[in-house]
């Protein structure tokens, strides 16, 4: 069974764009989320952002960017009409939570700028290992393997001492 919607049920969109900059600097904010309804954007390098196939009607744009406070304006968008609208963005200072990122992959060692100690199957089984621990325990500098001197407790391996990531 098919079913053909006639015409006229067919949903009014129009187009929402503009330009999203600072308003100290006038610079462009690029990667602005700017989102009406279920709709959302980013803007781009030079600070404009399109947003095709907006229902006609009236809504609230928002926009929203890390280190500026969010911003809002009521928009009344047309059937087939493109409406301009431009926001500038006042800065805001904001505290973030820690992200720890933890990566895998092959990289040249000249492209990192953190620490890196490749340590080959040869140098890990070199000396004398009388345990699991002493086969980590002084082959990479900044790693300390530590026993909880329990029966049947764990250990501890730390990176870069006991407060680190």
């Amino acid at each position: 069974m098919l079913w053909v919607a006639p015409l006229g049920a067919q949903q009014a969109t129009g187009t929402v764009r503009g330009r999203v900059t600072d308003v100290t600097t006038q610079q462009p904010l690029v990667g602005a989320s700017v989102s009406l309804g279920t709709r959302r954007v980013l803007s781009q390098g030079d600070g404009r952002y399109v947003m095709t196939g907006v229902p006609a009607g009236t809504d609230s744009l928002r926009v929203r960017l890390i280190g500026y406070a969010r911003a809002a304006q009521a928009v009344t968008i047309a059937e087939r009409d493109t409406l301009a609208v431009d926001l500038a963005l006042t800065s805001q200072a904001v505290n973030l939570s820690a992200v720890v990122v933890t990566g895998y992959g092959t990289q040249r060692a000249g492209d990192i700028t953190g620490s890196v100690t490749a340590v080959t199957d040869s140098q890990f089984n070199t000396g004398r290992i009388l345990s699991p621990q002493m086969l980590i325990q002084s082959k990479v500098p900044g790693v300390q393997v530590v026993d909880n001197n329990e029966p049947g407790g764990g250990l501890n391996i730390r990176i870069r001492g006991a407060t680190s990531v």
